[in-house]
C-alpha cells in the first residue's frame, strides 16, 4: 500500500514538473520574442528624430528618451533572460530528480 501512494505522489510530481518546463519553454521560445513592449525600438524612429527641423533642444530631447528606451529595453532583457535561464534550470534538475525517484521505487517494487 505504502510503495502505491509513493509512487502516485512521484508520479504526480513529475507530471508537474513537466508541466512547469513546458509552461517555461513555452514562454521563453514563445511569448518573449514576441512581446512589442520588449523590443528595442526601431533604428528609423532615430534616423526621423535626427533629421527632424525642430528646435536643437527637442532634437537631443529625443535622442536621449530614445536611448533611456534603448537602455530599459535591454535591461529587461536580460532580466528576462537570467530568470527564465535559472528557472529552466531548476525545472530540468527537478525533472531529472523525479524521473530517478520512479526508477528507484519501480526497481524496489521489482525485489
Amino acid at each position: 500500500m505504502q510503495y502505491k501512494i509513493l509512487l502516485g505522489v512521484n508520479v504526480v510530481a513529475l507530471l508537474l514538473y513537466l508541466s512547469f518546463l513546458a509552461g517555461i519553454m513555452y514562454l521563453d521560445f514563445s511569448v518573449f520574442p514576441n512581446m512589442e513592449a520588449l523590443r528595442s525600438p526601431p533604428p528609423v524612429v532615430e534616423d526621423a528624430i535626427s533629421k527632424t527641423g525642430d528646435l536643437e533642444g527637442l532634437r537631443a530631447v529625443a535622442s536621449l528618451l530614445f536611448s533611456h528606451i534603448n537602455d530599459q529595453t535591454d535591461v529587461i532583457n536580460s532580466i528576462i533572460g537570467s530568470t527564465v535561464f535559472w528557472a529552466r534550470l531548476h525545472f530540468i534538475f527537478a525533472l531529472f530528480v523525479s524521473i530517478l525517484n520512479v526508477f528507484l521505487i519501480l526497481k524496489l517494487r521489482k525485489r
